[in-house]
């Protein structure tokens, strides 16, 4: 009996260290899982999901290369603020089915490990401009930053969006305004 027990342990450790090339890639695993694809409402919907937290909606695409050079921000953010009742949400305005192979490996090369939107098609962006805009043409970079009750706090758009100092003011002030 005792000189099987070498043989048995072998086994057990060969059989849980294995894993099925089947296995989805996971979050963590650098890869990120899929997007939600989201219209105007499910944004809403989505953004409502952290009530009474302040929300960074940070808009990008992979052909907006200001977008690309920021997008290590939505991860950083989120490290720096998340436990002050904070949630960064990058929002993709690629196609849906450009996610695998564009946009999803740059996003995760940045850092990102959390959930993520991909927007619906130029209707749905349309729809997403007039929900939150008062300036906004759905010009690249673009950044919102909403309130505990989903209103908009701060809107940053352009070369104002790549401005770090602006958009961590923006987020304190937003989170200080309880």
């Amino acid at each position: 009996m005792h000189k099987r027990a070498p043989l048995v342990l072998l086994i057990f450790i060969v059989i849980c260290g294995c894993r099925s090339s089947d296995t989805p890639p996971s979050v963590g695993a650098g890869r990120l899982s899929p997007p939600v694809v989201v219209d105007a409402a499910g944004l809403k919907q989505h953004v409502s999901r952290h009530g009474g937290k302040v929300v960074l909606l940070d808009f990008w695409a992979t052909w907006c290369a200001p977008c690309v050079r920021e997008l290590p921000r939505p991860a950083a953010l989120q490290k720096e603020f998340g436990g002050r009742g904070f949630q960064a949400i990058p929002v993709s305005f690629d196609e849906p089915e450009d996610w695998a192979d564009k946009a999803a490996p740059r996003l995760a090369a940045a850092g990102w490990n959390g959930p993520a939107l991909i927007v619906d098609g130029p209707d749905a962006r349309n729809a997403i401009v007039n929900w939150l805009a008062t300036r906004w043409r759905s010009e690249l970079p673009a950044l919102y930053v909403l309130d505990r009750s989903g209103r908009v706090a701060r809107e940053l758009l352009a070369a104002e969006a790549e401005n770090t100092a602006a958009i961590r003011a923006a987020i304190e002030a937003t989170i200080e305004n309880k």
